[in-house]
This record gives structure tokens, C-alpha cells and sequence, in this order.
């Protein structure tokens, strides 16, 4: 009985001894590079989106509207996280609106721009900036 016990004791350190050894070389074999590990994380969010649900830098969104004197447009939101600007194409009569953030929240805007002399379109948004200052639209 006791040379039982003394084998089982022997091949139990022997096996500990082969797993602490092997052990050792797998994280000795794992390497650290100075140049991959302080890359900064992307974030997978585009530069810019249309598209509901979508983090990006910026929305935007795109209209029509074709008036005698140019182009007019406001627009009302119940919290000052966003800014908005727009470009108009004078050949092609669309609007480009664009949408950034600028501070963490939930806004709800409404957006107004003249579709001809007499008529003016509103568009409600729901927009949220995340706090990096990535903006979605939700609705």
C-alpha cells in the first residue's frame, strides 16, 4: 500500500512539474509589441450616415426644393447638443443637411426648408449623440 501511495505521489509531481514547465514557455512564447498594443481602438462608426440607427460623425440628410430666390431653411431643437448646417446646390435645388454633435443627449428638432416659393417641408428628427460625440438618428 504504501509503494502505491508513493507512485501516485511521484507521478502527480512529475505531471505538475511538466504542466508549471509547459506552461512557462506558452507565455514566454506570447509577445508584446509596444507598437500594436497602444493603437487606438477603432470604433467602427462611419464618417457619415443617412441611415436611421447608424452611429457616425455626422448625419445627413438630403431634400429637394427649388425656389425663385434661393433657398431658406431654420430649424428648432429642444436641447443645444447638435450643430446644423447646410449646403444648397443651386443647379440641382437640393438641400444637404448636416448634423454633429457636439455634447452628450437626446434631441428632438424639427426641421423646416422651403420646397418652392409658397410651400415649406418639416421634418421631425429624434437625434442622439453618445459620449464621444458620435450622432445617430432614431426617428
Amino acid at each position: 500500500m504504501k509503494n502505491n501511495t508513493f507512485k501516485t505521489t511521484i507521478i502527480a509531481a512529475i505531471l505538475g512539474i511538466v504542466l508549471a514547465v509547459s506552461s512557462g514557455f506558452a507565455i514566454s512564447s506570447l509577445r508584446a509589441n509596444a507598437a500594436t498594443t497602444n493603437k487606438p481602438v477603432s470604433t467602427g462608426f462611419s464618417e457619415k450616415t443617412t441611415h436611421l440607427n447608424v452611429f457616425s460623425n455626422a448625419y445627413y440628410f438630403k431634400a429637394l426644393g427649388k425656389c425663385s430666390k434661393g433657398y431658406d431653411w431654420s430649424f428648432k431643437a429642444d436641447n443645444k447638443n447638435i450643430k446644423v448646417k447646410c449646403a444648397y446646390d443651386f443647379k440641382s435645388h437640393k438641400y444637404t443637411f448636416k448634423f454633429k454633435g457636439v455634447s452628450y443627449g437626446l434631441t428632438k428638432l424639427t426641421l423646416k426648408y422651403k420646397v418652392s416659393d409658397t410651400k415649406t417641408a418639416k421634418v421631425h428628427m429624434t437625434l442622439f449623440v453618445d459620449p464621444q460625440n458620435y450622432i445617430m438618428r432614431t426617428a
